[in-house]
């Protein structure tokens, strides 16, 4: 087993997604495999629940032993994400092993050792400490003038300037972009009109009131396509777009 093996295993890729028919029965395990209807059905597309996930993923996974805790969330930047803590590094390596790359709810996932001990473990054999909560703090300095702040970002010194190329923060690879400080009238049309030509669209969630979208695609590969040919790209007289890989 290798040094880094932890009780944890992360997976990604997960399908958030799920085609159903307006006759089909509603039983979870229906809706999350594949079926057959006829074509006179309807079908519609719905996103996965988190105790939905969580139910399936338990069923999935406790086969390869004693799971004490799984961790999900259906929130738009964390979709397709999950841990899972098993009661023994043993457990969890067997898990990774044979479900690495396998095919689940009609995707297939990609499964490591997480980075860091989980907490349920850490309280468990006495390591544990409380995470520092992040703190968001204010770009600008407290002591800078607000008029000259005004100035040199008019005049296009700021490095938060919204007319000038960023450079590109390194961030591991993510299947959803995220873009940050997109003009006060930006609409959803309008980053679907800049993507909608790229392979691999899933979905644009646009939070106007942070002046931030999350573009999600298929896949890593399709995002750093569209990352590579958007990020920086005029949108506005005033503004360019900068993307990057959204945190995971």
């Amino acid at each position: 087993m290798s040094d880094d093996a932890k009780h944890t295993i992360y997976i990604q890729n997960l399908n958030h997604k799920v085609c159903s028919s307006l006759t089909q029965s509603l039983s979870l395990s229906l809706r999350l495999r594949t079926y057959t209807t006829s074509s006179s059905s309807r079908k519609i597309i719905r996103q996965i629940k988190d105790p939905e996930l969580k139910a399936e993923l338990k069923k999935t996974f406790e086969k390869f032993g004693k799971i004490l805790q799984i961790t999900s969330c259906c929130v738009f930047h964390l979709r397709g994400q999950a841990w899972i803590t098993y009661d023994t590094v043993e457990q969890a390596a067997e898990a990774m092993k044979t479900m690495n790359e396998k095919e689940i709810f009609g995707r297939q996932v990609r499964i490591q050792y997480a980075k860091n001990k989980s907490d349920i473990i850490a309280k468990r054999d006495g390591t544990y400490k409380p995470r520092k909560k992040r703190v968001i703090t204010n770009d600008d300095d407290d002591d800078d003038d607000g008029e000259n702040k005004r100035r040199r970002v008019e005049e296009g010194e700021d490095e938060r300037s919204t007319s000038k190329p960023r450079p590109l923060k390194p961030m591991p690879q993510n299947q959803i972009l995220i873009a940050e400080d997109l003009p006060s009238d930006c609409t959803k049309e309008l980053l679907q009109s800049l993507f909608k030509g790229f392979v691999g669209l899933e979905d644009i969630r646009l939070i106007a009131s942070k002046n931030v979208a999350f573009i999600e695609f298929q896949n890593e590969a399709f995002a750093s396509v569209a990352l590579k040919n958007r990020n920086n790209h005029r949108i506005s007289e005033t503004h360019l777009l900068f993307l990057n890989y959204a945190k995971k």
